[in-house]
């Protein structure tokens, strides 16, 4: 298994305690997002010791992730990168 990442790890940065988004119930400590070609799921709160899971229990954990609502931009258009 690789982890991707689209940029720093922003849970391990001095953010100040500010958010940028106003986040849903749940995922407050963060979640792990699993993708594959055009879906996305997302499982929070992020399961202990994950990075060393097998992949049965990867598997298992991506089953209960949901998936997320699509984001509407200020134009009222799908937003870029959930096209």
């Amino acid at each position: 298994m690789v982890e991707h990442r689209r940029g720093p790890d922003r849970r391990k940065g001095d953010s100040g305690g500010l958010r940028r988004v106003k986040l849903g119930d749940g995922y407050s400590s963060g979640w792990l997002v699993f993708e594959s070609g055009t879906e996305r799921r997302r499982l929070s709160p992020i399961p202990a010791d994950w990075e060393t899971a097998p992949r049965e229990e990867l598997s298992s954990l991506c089953a209960r992730a949901l998936t997320p609502r699509a984001r509407i931009n200020q134009t009222g258009e799908l937003s870029a990168r959930d096209r």
